[in-house]
């Protein structure tokens, strides 16, 4: 997991404890959880997700993408992509 998002929920002054805090998962004792999957389409399969955020977006290729999109029909998952422009510009 991202050390970011780690730092942040570990700072935070009122939290909800976790259950689980990994290198990969943060799961809270309320059963939210924050997974960091890796970037590869065959290994994002088979999760259900409330939200999904492309960090990085420009650089997801279309079949990452498309591999997500189940997880996220089956819960109305809002998807996010955000990050920096890549390519050529001006």
């Amino acid at each position: 997991m991202d050390r970011l998002i780690l730092d942040f929920y570990r700072e935070l002054q009122q939290k909800i404890p976790a259950d689980v805090e990994t290198a990969l998962t943060l799961r809270l004792t309320n059963q939210s959880a924050i997974v960091a999957l890796p970037g590869i389409e065959k290994t994002i399969r088979g999760y259900r997700a409330d939200c999904i955020i492309f960090d990085e977006s420009a650089l997801i290729d279309d079949a990452k993408y498309l591999a997500s999109r189940p997880m996220a029909a089956v819960s109305d998952a809002k998807i996010f992509a955000i990050g920096s422009p890549h390519g050529k510009r001006g």
